[in-house]
């Protein structure tokens, strides 16, 4: 927790309006609203190329939310700006550990990287670009986000176990 406090105290210091901007636009590829224009466009487009990914990706953003939320209950930590109001509708939104985004970007990289290899790379990288943006625009701590993208790419290769893809 000490190291939590040292990298939000080092983010803290070097936050300037056009790195939060920044940090806000990429940390969207990794939100609810795109994630799901995206599967919706998968849907629409690839569904008869690559329906186990389709799948694959569905089942691993039920599975994140059936374990994300529970664990936000019990573990009730709170974010580290206290000026941040999550939308009503999702209130487990409130807590901060893990990290959805990094849950979902992680397991996003290795189940499309196993669909894709010479892509993974690339995904990994993006990956934890997205994640890094959660720590600097102070909506989590460190931990939150190394827990969300340990979870999140563990979660991607057990799907991927699963559906053999």
């Amino acid at each position: 927790m000490r190291l939590d406090a040292r990298v939000l105290g080092f983010v803290a210091s070097r936050q300037s309006s056009g790195l939060e901007a920044v940090c806000g636009w990429i940390t969207l590829f990794g939100g609810a609203p795109v994630c799901f224009l995206a599967y919706a466009f998968a849907l629409t487009v690839f569904w008869t190329d690559s329906a186990r990914v389709i799948v694959a990706i569905l089942s691993a953003e039920l599975i994140a939310l059936a374990v994300l939320v529970p664990v936000r209950y019990v573990t009730r930590r709170q974010r580290p700006d206290p000026s941040y109001h999550p939308p009503r509708f999702v209130p487990w939104h409130r807590f901060s550990f893990p990290s959805q985004h990094a849950v979902r970007v992680f397991f996003l990289a290795v189940i499309l990287g196993a669909y894709w290899p010479r892509a993974f790379p690339g995904l990994i990288a993006g990956a934890a670009l997205i994640a890094c943006t959660r720590v600097c625009l102070r909506r989590h701590y460190l931990s939150d986000v190394l827990a969300g993208s340990l979870l999140g790419a563990l979660l991607g290769a057990a799907v991927v176990w699963v559906l053999k893809i």
